[in-house]
């Protein structure tokens, strides 16, 4: 039995393909199309490519699809109808939107944890009045949910009116969090935004209400803009806050999944006001993790595991050559003489983060290189913070970290040595999205970073996505080598295959 799960959402559109034992695919489709945040529009389309996968998978027995639902989804019926059409003999099992999140807990290696699945709305359950906010309790491999005697005020969707309002655009949650911190708290906006006669969450799905709240959140400059910012950032994370103390006393253990689960801010507060002992955020929390999400359910459902091995890298690609010792030491002497190096290596990321696949790496050491790459290559505002990717056993000597962040889940406080001598991943205050690394993750980019620490003393790079602004990171080789040729980057590893300026 092959295994077919499809998530169609309003946005980031995804499919997950297994066997018996194991995931073999989660194809983001933004990445197959090099466009952005791709939303399935086209059942023709959708199913050439599931053609194609079975194709790919050599899948000739009975498939088991599995559909992620959501309130906007537009092709769902059809979607249903269509698979019937034409792949007759298949089974059909249904998976709601919040509990495709939840599901990521099965990938914890907990043995029992509060489950929060939060985003800015999707499931058909709770009410548009009402924070797209379910949580559950996780124990003996099951979830069950809870009760809600508490919710929080706001969800994602808070973030999608502050971001049109900042930059025009409903997805730019990112970069309004990159500006918060530049920011101080502003009464005039907490007002705005808790005052229920300017927002409430149903809201911003009514026009006229819309338009009259991002009248009210009146940003003349730059200082307001980022005020604006950090006290949307300072009113989520503690009324978010507030509403998980009601819960403190099911586990010591939480696992946050869903959209809002990218702010990195919220999650680390999140762990240390309430003292829990582990914290797991998987690498794709938001929509374009549904499909995977919904095939973790499915066989929890049916009292079974699944293999999800080295989940970092789940997407296309192809094998690679081991990188010889004589390109390594190429790549360490660029990298120290300043050079900016683009790595494309095996299969591409799970989520929308760079995780050392689709990479552009460079030293810390200077602020003129965050820069060069954030806004130069990237074209990038310059509000926005670059990310380090550290060696694990070397980051409680530069950075203050208390839960293991392999997936860039959280902000860590930088050390003052980090502040001296890696100030190009240290945001405006004081904190950076640290990746932790191990050699068993990705041996390549470790022994990378160790060569280079080994003559520096910096254990940790610059690491940054591999794309530029509005498109997602590179997917196939051809779109390395576009953004390598196109770009002032001075070296691509390219599979194992050394490129140089």
């Amino acid at each position: 039995m092959y295994y077919i799960a499809i998530a169609e959402n309003e946005h980031d559109s995804c499919i997950t393909i297994s066997n018996e034992e194991r995931v073999l695919l989660h194809l983001e489709l933004e990445r197959f199309f090099n466009i952005k945040r791709y939303k399935i529009n086209n059942l023709d389309i959708l199913f050439s490519i599931i053609s194609l996968l079975i194709q790919e998978f050599s899948i000739k027995d009975k498939i088991q699809f599995i559909l992620s639902k959501h309130r906007s989804a537009k092709l769902y019926q059809e979607l249903i109808n269509r698979i019937y059409t034409d792949y007759g003999c298949s089974n059909i099992y249904e998976v709601e939107h919040l509990d495709c999140h939840a599901a990521f807990c099965y990938l914890s290696n907990l043995e029992d944890a509060l489950v929060v699945a939060m985003d800015g709305g999707g499931d058909y359950r709770i009410d548009l009045n009402e924070a797209n906010f379910r949580i559950y309790h996780y124990k003996n491999n099951i979830i069950i949910p809870l009760k809600m005697a508490y919710e929080p005020r706001f969800d994602g969707r808070i973030w999608s009116i502050v971001s049109q309002k900042l930059f025009n655009d409903r997805f730019s949650a990112g970069k309004t969090m990159g500006i918060a911190a530049y920011g101080k708290f502003s009464t005039k906006y907490q007002e705005i935004l808790l005052n229920e006669n300017f927002f409430q969450l149903g809201d911003i799905w009514r026009p006229k209400k819309r338009n009259l709240l991002l009248s009210y959140l009146d940003v003349k400059n730059f200082h307001e803009a980022a005020c604006l910012a950090y006290t949307l950032q300072n009113l989520f994370t503690h009324n978010l806050i507030q509403t998980l103390s009601k819960y403190r006393s099911y586990s010591d253990n939480l696992v946050l999944s869903g959209g809002c689960a990218l702010n990195v801010i919220t999650n680390s507060a999140i762990g240390t006001e309430l003292t829990y002992k582990n914290v797991y955020v998987p690498p794709c929390p938001g929509d374009e993790g549904q499909s995977l999400g919904a095939l973790l359910y499915y066989f929890a459902s049916q009292g079974r595991n699944i293999n999800v091995s080295n989940i970092s890298y789940l997407g296309q690609g192809f094998e690679y050559n081991k990188i010889l010792e004589c390109d390594y030491n190429k790549l360490v002497s660029l990298i120290i003489d300043h050079k900016i190096v683009a790595w494309h290596m095996g299969r591409s990321e799970t989520g929308p983060r760079a995780l050392g696949h689709r990479s552009i790496l460079a030293l810390p050491t200077q602020m003129k290189m965050k820069v060069r790459v954030s806004e130069t290559i990237k074209k990038r505002e310059f509000f926005r913070p670059v990310a380090p990717i550290i060696l694990e056993e070397y980051v409680s000597e530069w950075f203050e970290l208390k839960f293991p962040s392999p997936y860039m889940s959280f902000a860590a406080k930088a050390k003052d040595i980090t502040r001296e001598l890696a100030p190009a991943i240290v945001h405006v205050d004081g904190t950076s999205r640290i990746q932790t690394l191990t050699r068993e993750i990705n041996p390549e980019l470790y022994e990378l970073i160790l060569r280079v620490y080994e003559l520096t003393g910096i254990p940790m790079l610059i690491n940054t996505s591999l794309n530029i602004a509005g498109l997602p990171i590179c997917n196939f080789e051809h779109h390395s080598k576009q953004l390598f040729v196109t770009t002032t980057i001075d070296a691509l590893n390219l599979n194992g295959n050394i490129y140089v300026k």
